[in-house]
Parts: C-alpha cells; structure tokens; sequence
C-alpha cells in the first residue's frame, strides 16, 4: 500500500515535470515558418529601409558594440566596433579549429546615410599596439559607461581564452592594450557587460568547453548543452590598473548555456540559450551584487543582448531553429541559411494583448511554452535566413538599428 502512494506522488510530482522538459527539448527541432523579412520598430513597419551592407571585414561580426558617449555631427550616429572572424574555421564555442593560423579582426564602424536614405556603413580595422600578429578572435564587446576610450573584448585566442582591456582612439582606429585578464574562473567567455573602467560581468557559457578536449569531454560537453544543464555563471571582475591585481566573484551561478549580459538600470539581463530564457536581475548599484528576480520565456535560443535606452526595450537577439544552424556550420556555408528572431522586451510591463503581426510574420507569443505575466515582448525582426541570416546582435543607433550575426556576411540595418 505504502508503495502504491510513493509511486503515485511521485507520479503527480515527476511527470508534469518531464512532460515540460520533453516538450521544451524537442521544441528546438520544430522549424517556424519565418518570413524572408519581418521588420517593426516602436509598432511601425521599417522593412524598407534594411539592407545588408557588405564590405571587407565585416565577416560573421557576432558582436556589435556602441560608442554612444561619442557621435559624429555630420552624420548623427555613433561610431560602433564589431568583432569579425571566420568562425567556419575557427569558434571555440562550437569546437571548430581548422585554422588556427588566421586573427580574427576588430572593426571601426561609421554608419551613415547613402542617397537613398537607407543607413550605410564606412569600415576600418583596428590596429592594436601596431602589432599585425596579435592573436585576436572577438567574442563579446563591452564599452565602459564613463569613458568611451576603454573597451573589453572577449579573446578566444589560440593559448587561452581571455579578456583584452583596450583603449581606443577612434579617430585614428588604433587601440593600446592596458591589460589581458585570463583566470581560471574566467574558463568560457562569451559576452560583458562593463560596469566602469576596471570592471565588468563576464558570461562562461559552459562549464566544459571544447578546447582541448578529448573525445570523452567533447561527449561532456554536448551532454552539457542537450540537457541544459544549470553549469554557465556569471563572473563579476574587477582589476588595478596599477599592479595588475584581479579579482574576480561568482555574481550568478546555475545557468544553463550563459550568454549575452547587458546593465541597465539597476537591473542586469541574462541569455540563457538552451533554455530559451532571458533571465533578469536586480543589481545593488553598490556593491554590484545580484539577486534572482525572474525569466523571460523567448521562442528561440537566446544569443545576444542590448539595452535601447531611448526606447526602454532590452533587445534579445537569437537562433529560432538549431538544426538549421548546425547544419549551415558543417557544410561550412553550403546548406541552407540559418535563420534570425529579435524581439524588444519591455521590463516590468505587463503585455496587455498579443502582437499585432498582420500575418506577416509568426506571433512570438503563440510560441511560447510557457507565458510571461510581468514583462511583454514584440518581434522586432524575423528572418528565414535568405534576407538576414544568424543574427546575433541587434544595436540602437539614432535613428537606425544595426545588427551583426555569427555566420552572416555583412552587417543588418534598418533605418527607423
């Protein structure tokens, strides 16, 4: 009898557990039906003024960063940097080491408006210490809040994976290494957020990462990612400039997959990309400490965030069918293009109706497995990958957003 009522509670406990962890598994081999472009910013549609604006350089650009404290009076906008690398032959993350010989590059960019009043952009490389050998493969960019010139780069190099602690001159597109912070609770890098000049959350997206791995820790890690196991954190690192000191704390722990961070307010946003959740957090402005305050359920595997600051929306960039991906890396190109989804949150406003897509594009809503009572979420933009393919970032700029993505060739933007 005794054993009949253990089966049955944990029957009752247990099952509707698995039910949603099946269901959100195998979500991720569904395949929405994206339009080739869905565009809408602040409730208009802006599908005519995208384009993808092709130069040299701007190759599978997964971050884009802007310089907001500094804008260029003829033009209105800020410059951006945004870090570009061949990742068909090198990504750490996803364990691809086929040429460990090529940098990637970190990129100045100057948007501006061509003849017809789309946003163009005008590129140049960053030289860092003069030295055309530096061992640079960019992941996440932070720029520090008060004072443009310092900026952090995740560095998956060859060695080791690190963070570079840069001062940039704009008008000369040259950069002065102050510091390289490598640690061993620094094991994974993806994305920072800067707090100020000397220090910044930095996400470790796994807790076995591919480098060096044997055949057994590879098995690890894919187990770590399919099962979404809670192994990803973020670091809370701060470091003297002077004596090269640094210090680093766990500031959230037990997130599946960590990537993107972004600070705004007082509060600190989390991707979480197995999970399909952007996990938020109140942030003690003092001492930078965070406290769990809840997730926002997306309908893709979140990559990248930024922060709108005149629009008061984080911006949630990210993958809406892996398969698709997975498939576009191996083949190195030759399969069919990954597809893009960016959705504008709007924190602490709770959504009132469902988006209004007018059937030309899906309802991000209708998606979901689980709903969003405190927060609301629009589709910015939605791509089946022959417009704008593995977007990764999306970034406020004036009147233009512009968006990088992790195999795209070019950079997205939309004039708005």
């Amino acid at each position: 009898m005794l054993k009949n009522v253990i089966l049955i509670v944990l029957a009752t406990v247990l099952l509707p557990q698995l039910i949603t962890y099946s269901s959100q598994f195998f979500s991720i081999f569904v395949k929405p039906q994206l339009p080739y472009l869905y565009a809408r910013y602040g409730g208009e549609d802006v599908s005519g003024g995208c384009q993808i604006v092709r130069a040299v350089g701007l190759q599978h650009c997964e971050d884009v960063a802007t310089i907001r404290q500094v804008q260029d009076e003829h033009t209105g906008y800020s410059p951006m940097l945004a870090g570009c690398d061949d990742r068909f032959a090198y990504n750490t993350v996803l364990g691809v080491f086929d040429d460990i010989v090529t940098p990637g590059t970190l990129q100045l960019v100057a948007p501006y408006k061509d003849l017809d009043g789309r946003v163009d952009v005008t590129v140049m490389p960053i030289t860092i210490d003069d030295d055309a050998d530096f061992d640079l493969h960019p992941l996440g960019i932070g720029v520090s809040p008060v004072n443009s010139a310092r900026v952090f780069v995740v560095n998956h190099a060859l060695e080791e994976s690190r963070v570079e602690v840069l001062d940039v001159d704009y008008d000369l597109a040259r950069a002065h290494r102050v510091a390289s912070i490598a640690h061993p609770l620094i094991s994974t890098p993806n994305s920072i957020a800067a707090i100020d000049d000397t220090s910044f959350y930095v996400s470790n997206d796994h807790r076995f990462g591919l480098r060096g791995r044997t055949v057994a820790g590879k098995v690890v890690n894919m187990l770590e990612t399919f099962l979404r196991l809670p192994l990803g954190e973020v670091n809370l690192v701060r470091f003297a400039e002077g004596d090269g000191t640094v210090d680093v704390q766990r500031a959230a722990k037990h997130i599946a997959y960590a990537n993107g961070v972004v600070a705004f307010d007082d509060k600190l946003a989390v991707g979480s990309t197995t999970t399909n959740q952007v996990l938020l957090y109140r942030r003690d402005i003092q001492t930078d400490a965070l406290e769990y305050l809840r997730s926002i359920h997306l309908p893709f595997h979140v990559d990248n965030l930024s922060y709108d600051k005149e629009g008061g929306v984080v911006l949630a960039s990210g993958h809406p069918h892996y398969p698709t991906l997975a498939r576009y890396v191996r083949s190195k190109g030759k399969t069919e293009d990954p597809m893009s989804w960016v959705v504008a949150i709007e924190v602490d406003k709770e959504q009132e109706e469902m988006e209004e897509t007018r059937g030309e594009g899906e309802v991000a809503q209708r998606r979901l497995l689980k709903g969003n009572k405190k927060d609301s979420i629009h589709s910015v933009i939605q791509s089946d990958g022959q417009f704008a393919s593995s977007v990764t970032t999306l970034e406020r700029n004036g009147d233009a957003l512009v968006g990088g993505g992790l195999y795209m060739n070019g950079l997205l933007t939309c004039r708005i």
